[in-house]
């Protein structure tokens, strides 16, 4: 249960020894990351979605000053993903991987590098990637169903993973993360159409598209929306 994977196999590669002072180190890392998440979290984001909620709840508030405020969110967002990022793959799993002395350390590749968001979704989970391939994307193929119809499949799967996660800590359901997983698919082909419209598909700018539609977009609009159910929820 306490394996750094999904995937249930009869052996996987195996270290001769624990590092236990290496493991000691990751603990710190773990311990200043976290402390800088919080910091960042009560100095810069939450002050913002007080102030963005407040003025949503009391009608005053602009179209602009709502898109002022989503980039005002923007830089926090990201220092917060990474670190959170960092915290979970690079240092728990690592920890988890030491202890068992399980030498598969491939948690992730390079998805800062990703020019697509199919890309993205391939690289930065791999242990939930190579379970989605597995038990789900692979046996429907076998099944003769298609490529597309195996690719929304496991964006369901997923849907439901992210909507329950969410849940559980927020204490509702609102099915926005399941909406925005659904969402998934297609705007992959549409990306996918765009990107081949414009001649960026392989190049450095479907790296700035990511980029700019996912973590300084994307993310920010996602938090606000649940800041702001979680307000009406704890206000009810």
């Amino acid at each position: 249960m306490m394996a750094p994977t999904l995937c249930y196999q009869l052996s996987y590669p195996r270290n001769s020894s624990i590092r236990f002072v290496w493991i000691a180190k990751r603990l710190v890392e773990y311990v200043l990351i976290l402390g800088l998440e919080f910091v960042i979290w009560l100095q810069y984001y939450q002050p913002q979605l007080d102030v963005l909620v407040a003025n949503i709840q009391a009608g005053n508030y602009t179209y602009l000053g709502l898109i002022s405020s989503m980039l005002e969110l923007s830089v926090p967002t990201i220092l917060m993903w990474i670190g959170g990022f960092y915290m979970l793959f690079q240092v728990h799993l690592n920890i988890l991987a030491e202890l068992l002395r399980f030498a598969d350390r491939r948690f992730y590749e390079d998805w800062w590098n990703c020019r697509t968001i199919n890309e993205y979704w391939r690289l930065w989970n791999l242990p939930v990637h190579r379970w989605c391939v597995r038990h789900v994307y692979n046996p429907l193929l076998k099944k003769g169903y298609s490529k597309e119809i195996a690719n929304i499949s496991v964006f369901f799967v997923s849907a439901i993973g992210h909507e329950y996660v969410v849940s559980i800590p927020l204490g509702f359901l609102s099915f926005f993360a399941f909406l925005a997983m659904m969402l998934q698919a297609p705007m992959q082909i549409i990306e996918m159409r765009i990107n081949k419209i414009l001649k960026i598909e392989n190049s450095q700018l479907g790296n700035v598209s990511f980029w700019v539609t996912v973590c300084v977009v994307g993310e920010p609009i996602c938090i606000a929306i649940y800041y702001y159910l979680y307000s009406l929820h704890k206000s009810s």
